[in-house]
């Protein structure tokens, strides 16, 4: 039977510090990366798949990892592969 459950104040946000919790969210952030890095579109340089990152973006307070690309031309590699976006299939 399954129990109920009550958010103590606090608790929630409490989490958000917690090490383990910051290790398992970026560890997933890392293996979309890897898998975007793996299926991105390389030209002459390479400069796009290089610049394929992590970076922890806190939003109000919560951790929050997101995987980037920021080389000059990213946002049009993006706009006409949608590399980043089939990472996260």
């Amino acid at each position: 039977m399954a129990k109920n459950f009550v958010n103590s104040p606090g608790f929630i946000e409490s989490l958000y510090d917690d090490p383990g919790l910051n290790a398992e969210l970026q560890a997933a952030a890392e293996r979309v990366a890897a898998k975007v890095r793996a299926t991105a579109p390389v030209g002459d340089s390479g400069e796009y798949k290089d610049s394929i990152h992590v970076e922890k973006s806190p939003r109000g307070g919560r951790p929050v990892y997101r995987v980037v690309a920021d080389a000059p031309h990213a946002m049009l590699v993006e706009s006409r592969t949608g590399n980043l976006a089939r990472g996260v299939r």
